[in-house]
């Protein structure tokens, strides 16, 4: 009969600690249903986005035209991402918004799918290219959310799920294409999204809501000088990385004879690679800065893209799959973790955005299409080594800055 009145002096005692407490209780209950989300967030991927360009180019798009989309895509990515996480991070309604990308992303496949005419497929790629990034980046930060609410630092794990969803999406897909092609590819899609959306209620309302922060939302929350470095090399290695992906697949295709059914392995395989690279970066991220992770990723894939420029068999791709899963997760978590860790809550959504999808469009729209021509017109080799020469540019200028700073802090103290 004593438990309520001894619970609410421990709550005036140690309000934060009943907090985390009921936090933690709850977090334990609803892990299962977010995992949920995460994995069906990387099927609902794994089953369209690797297959839009292979979608447009079996209704005879061009790589020009392809890399013409894009551009366009980026370009409306460039205002719309920023003023949508923006809303986000001003109501403190993130989750919904990520219900609505979600929502919006399936109809834009179930619209390509059924009106499979010009102007369809470039309204609906549009708006699927700037869902499908904007999915990501609000999932796993309100994961990491959820994670911190109890103390946890487990983003690597978060993100190897949010993987094997994407891979066992990929695995299927080689199935599914077989026997329905391109239709019973997105219409997976389309049932893993509506799946996300029923079981989103497992992810935290807001990116704010933190126990341990103490949040004064009438004070404005500049951006944390760490971050720019980051953005600038983000920049140049989006340029290359993002070009490479828009035509690797089409390049095995095309010039090395690889049909679709064997593409949707090599998707596989190299995103099987990265799920344990995911879980054994987690300790050393959280030991140590995640800027030099980066670096390495960001090199490292360079060399990918010259290898992949210079093959001529399937074997030598799925070899080269296997080097390129922790080059891939060494650049992709180590962004998320950063950001993460050096951003204020009521800002952390809008500058994952920056660095996740503004600044990557913002790459993409200046080098899509004019690479998309090259594409065309020159040597796999030379697209590839263009793309390589990008990363490693991306990946010198924080190598620089980082040095720089290492030396600044020296001399200081």
């Amino acid at each position: 009969m004593n438990l309520p009145m001894q619970t609410t002096k421990v709550h005036l005692l140690f309000p934060k600690a009943i907090k985390r407490s009921d936090i933690a209780l709850h977090i334990n209950d609803m892990f299962p249903k977010l995992m949920l989300v995460i994995f069906f967030s990387g099927t609902m991927r794994g089953f369209s986005a690797p297959y839009f360009n292979l979608f447009l180019d079996a209704q005879n798009f061009s790589g020009t035209l392809i890399g013409i989309v894009l551009s366009i895509a980026a370009l409306v990515e460039l205002v719309a991402i920023p003023m949508i996480s923006n809303i986000a991070d001003r109501t403190n309604r993130h989750r919904t918004m990520y219900r609505g990308i979600v929502l919006a992303y399936i109809a834009a496949i179930f619209l390509m799918l059924a009106f499979p005419i010009t102007a369809v497929l470039f309204a609906g790629m549009i708006v699927a290219q700037v869902c499908f990034r904007s999915t990501f980046i609000f999932v796993m930060q309100l994961a990491f959310t959820k994670l911190e609410q109890v103390g946890k630092s487990h983003f690597g794990r978060v993100r190897s799920i949010s993987a094997s969803g994407f891979v066992v999406g990929n695995l299927i897909a080689g199935l599914i294409f077989g026997v329905a092609q391109f239709i019973g590819l997105f219409l997976a899609a389309i049932a893993s999204g509506l799946a996300v959306v029923g079981l989103s209620d497992a992810l935290p309302v807001s990116t704010s809501d933190k126990p341990t922060d103490d949040i004064d939302d009438t004070q404005a929350v500049s951006r944390r000088q760490q971050l720019y470095p980051l953005f600038v090399a983000q920049f140049f290695a989006m340029m290359g990385m993002r070009s490479g992906f828009a035509f690797w697949l089409l390049h095995f295709q095309d010039n090395l004879g690889i049909s679709t059914e064997q593409v949707t392995l090599i998707v596989v395989v190299s995103s099987l690679m990265e799920i344990p690279w995911y879980n054994i970066l987690d300790g050393p991220l959280r030991n140590r800065s995640a800027v030099w992770f980066y670096v390495a990723g960001a090199m490292g894939f360079g060399v990918i893209w010259v290898l992949i420029g210079s093959v001529t068999s399937l074997l030598a791709v799925m070899g080269i799959m296997v080097i390129r899963g922790p080059m891939f997760a060494m650049i992709n978590l180590s962004g998320l973790v950063h950001i993460n860790r050096v951003s204020h809550p009521r800002n952390v959504s809008t500058n994952q955005a920056l660095s996740q999808i503004t600044i990557p469009s913002l790459a993409a729209l200046l080098a899509s299409a004019p690479l998309g021509y090259v594409y065309d017109n020159a040597e796999p080799i030379v697209f590839f080594g263009i793309c390589a020469g990008l990363m490693i540019l991306g990946g010198g200028i924080l190598l620089v800055s980082q040095l720089m700073q290492s030396k600044q802090n020296v001399a200081t103290s």
